[in-house]
Protein backbone atom coordinates (compact mmCIF):
# COMPACT_ATOMS: atom_id res chain seq x y z
CA UNK A 1 0.00 0.00 0.00
CA UNK A 2 1.27 3.45 -0.85
CA UNK A 3 0.23 6.56 0.98
CA UNK A 4 0.99 10.20 0.41
CA UNK A 5 1.64 12.37 3.41
CA UNK A 6 1.81 16.08 3.95
CA UNK A 7 3.13 17.47 7.19
CA UNK A 8 1.93 20.78 8.48
CA UNK A 9 2.06 22.54 11.79
CA UNK A 10 -1.21 23.98 13.00
CA UNK A 11 -0.88 26.76 15.53
CA UNK A 12 -3.73 26.42 17.99
CA UNK A 13 -4.31 27.82 21.46
CA UNK A 14 -3.56 24.64 23.45
CA UNK A 15 -2.69 21.89 22.68
CA UNK A 16 -0.64 22.26 19.51
CA UNK A 17 -1.43 19.64 16.87
CA UNK A 18 0.95 18.29 14.27
CA UNK A 19 -0.95 16.86 11.31
CA UNK A 20 0.37 14.04 9.15
CA UNK A 21 -2.33 13.64 6.52
CA UNK A 22 -2.95 10.32 4.78
CA UNK A 23 -4.37 10.63 1.27
CA UNK A 24 -6.06 7.21 1.18
CA UNK A 25 -7.90 5.15 3.77
CA UNK A 26 -6.31 1.69 4.23
CA UNK A 27 -8.34 -1.46 4.62
CA UNK A 28 -6.90 -4.57 6.22
CA UNK A 29 -7.49 -7.06 8.97
CA UNK A 30 -4.92 -7.76 11.67
CA UNK A 31 -5.38 -10.76 13.92
CA UNK A 32 -6.61 -9.75 17.36
CA UNK A 33 -6.76 -6.05 16.56
CA UNK A 34 -10.15 -4.31 16.61
CA UNK A 35 -11.01 -2.70 13.27
CA UNK A 36 -10.75 0.78 14.83
CA UNK A 37 -7.07 0.08 15.48
CA UNK A 38 -6.13 -1.21 12.01
CA UNK A 39 -5.89 2.09 10.10
CA UNK A 40 -3.71 3.79 12.74
CA UNK A 41 -1.31 0.83 12.79
CA UNK A 42 -1.04 0.79 9.00
CA UNK A 43 -0.48 4.54 8.98
CA UNK A 44 2.31 4.17 11.55
CA UNK A 45 3.92 1.44 9.44
CA UNK A 46 4.66 3.90 6.62
CA UNK A 47 8.23 5.21 6.24
CA UNK A 48 7.07 8.77 5.66
CA UNK A 49 5.46 9.00 9.10
CA UNK A 50 8.66 7.81 10.78
CA UNK A 51 10.79 10.18 8.71
CA UNK A 52 8.61 13.11 9.76
CA UNK A 53 8.62 11.97 13.38
CA UNK A 54 12.43 11.62 13.32
CA UNK A 55 12.79 15.10 11.79
CA UNK A 56 10.58 16.58 14.51
CA UNK A 57 12.58 14.77 17.19
CA UNK A 58 15.86 16.06 15.74
CA UNK A 59 14.45 19.61 15.73
CA UNK A 60 13.25 19.12 19.32
CA UNK A 61 9.80 20.17 18.08
CA UNK A 62 7.94 17.53 20.10
CA UNK A 63 7.11 17.47 23.77
CA UNK A 64 5.43 14.74 25.87
CA UNK A 65 1.67 15.11 25.94
CA UNK A 66 1.53 16.96 22.60
CA UNK A 67 -1.05 15.58 20.17
CA UNK A 68 -0.21 14.35 16.66
CA UNK A 69 -2.72 13.52 13.94
CA UNK A 70 -1.85 10.62 11.61
CA UNK A 71 -4.60 10.13 9.03
CA UNK A 72 -7.85 10.29 10.96
CA UNK A 73 -6.32 9.12 14.25
CA UNK A 74 -4.90 11.15 17.11
CA UNK A 75 -1.76 10.12 18.96
CA UNK A 76 -0.11 11.52 22.07
CA UNK A 77 3.66 12.09 22.17
CA UNK A 78 5.27 9.81 24.77
CA UNK A 79 8.19 10.69 27.02
CA UNK A 80 11.05 8.43 25.86
CA UNK A 81 12.54 8.52 29.37
CA UNK A 82 9.33 7.27 31.04
CA UNK A 83 10.06 3.82 32.58
CA UNK A 84 6.81 2.41 31.13
CA UNK A 85 7.80 3.56 27.61
CA UNK A 86 11.29 2.11 28.06
CA UNK A 87 9.75 -1.21 29.13
CA UNK A 88 7.58 -1.28 25.98
CA UNK A 89 10.71 -0.58 23.90
CA UNK A 90 12.62 -3.41 25.58
CA UNK A 91 9.66 -5.78 25.12
CA UNK A 92 9.46 -4.89 21.42
CA UNK A 93 13.17 -5.67 20.95
CA UNK A 94 12.81 -8.94 22.87
CA UNK A 95 9.81 -10.01 20.79
CA UNK A 96 11.57 -9.12 17.53
CA UNK A 97 14.58 -11.18 18.62
CA UNK A 98 12.28 -14.17 19.25
CA UNK A 99 10.42 -13.75 15.94
CA UNK A 100 13.46 -13.18 13.72
CA UNK A 101 16.16 -15.05 15.65
CA UNK A 102 18.21 -11.86 15.95
CA UNK A 103 20.35 -10.69 18.87
CA UNK A 104 19.51 -7.00 19.02
CA UNK A 105 20.29 -5.19 22.26
CA UNK A 106 18.00 -2.37 23.37
CA UNK A 107 19.76 1.02 23.65
CA UNK A 108 16.95 3.56 24.10
CA UNK A 109 13.61 4.86 22.91
CA UNK A 110 14.24 7.94 20.74
CA UNK A 111 10.58 8.94 20.31
CA UNK A 112 7.13 7.51 20.76
CA UNK A 113 3.45 7.95 20.01
CA UNK A 114 0.43 6.41 21.74
CA UNK A 115 -2.92 6.02 20.02
CA UNK A 116 -5.43 8.20 21.82
CA UNK A 117 -7.86 5.35 22.59
CA UNK A 118 -8.62 3.59 25.82
CA UNK A 119 -8.42 0.09 24.28
CA UNK A 120 -6.41 -1.21 22.49
CA UNK A 121 -3.21 0.36 23.78
CA UNK A 122 -1.17 1.02 20.63
CA UNK A 123 2.29 2.61 20.77
CA UNK A 124 4.55 3.55 17.90
CA UNK A 125 8.20 3.88 18.92
CA UNK A 126 11.49 4.84 17.31
CA UNK A 127 13.89 2.48 19.08
CA UNK A 128 17.68 2.45 18.99
CA UNK A 129 19.10 -1.05 19.18
CA UNK A 130 22.57 -2.53 18.73
CA UNK A 131 23.35 -5.36 16.38
CA UNK A 132 26.94 -6.15 17.29
CA UNK A 133 28.85 -2.85 17.15
CA UNK A 134 26.32 -1.07 14.91
CA UNK A 135 23.49 0.98 16.46
CA UNK A 136 20.44 1.33 14.21
CA UNK A 137 17.01 2.91 14.57
CA UNK A 138 13.90 0.76 14.25
CA UNK A 139 10.24 1.68 14.00
CA UNK A 140 8.06 -0.54 16.15
CA UNK A 141 4.32 -0.63 16.70
CA UNK A 142 3.32 -2.42 19.90
CA UNK A 143 -0.28 -3.29 20.73
CA UNK A 144 -1.89 -4.47 23.94
CA UNK A 145 -5.35 -5.22 25.27
CA UNK A 146 -4.90 -5.79 29.03
CA UNK A 147 -5.38 -9.46 30.03
CA UNK A 148 -6.21 -10.44 26.43
CA UNK A 149 -3.15 -10.01 24.19
CA UNK A 150 0.00 -8.03 23.60
CA UNK A 151 2.20 -8.25 20.56
CA UNK A 152 4.62 -6.55 18.25
CA UNK A 153 2.54 -5.52 15.23
CA UNK A 154 5.22 -3.81 13.11
CA UNK A 155 9.05 -3.85 13.21
CA UNK A 156 11.12 -2.18 10.49
CA UNK A 157 14.64 -0.82 10.27
CA UNK A 158 14.59 2.91 9.56
CA UNK A 159 17.65 3.50 7.35
CA UNK A 160 17.22 7.26 6.96
CA UNK A 161 17.32 8.17 10.66
CA UNK A 162 20.51 9.23 12.42
CA UNK A 163 19.36 10.42 15.84
CA UNK A 164 21.79 11.40 18.59
CA UNK A 165 21.58 9.44 21.84
CA UNK A 166 19.53 11.18 24.53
Amino acid sequence: MAYKYEASHVQAQQPTFINLFVSTQPTAVMEGLPSAGVAPVLNLAEDTVWKQLADLVAQKALSPGQQVKVGDSYFIILDPKDPAVIQVGKSAVDEQNKKAGTKLKFVEVAAGLKLNLSVPDICGLLIKAKDGQETDVYAAVWGKVPLVWKKLLVWVKVPFVALPCN
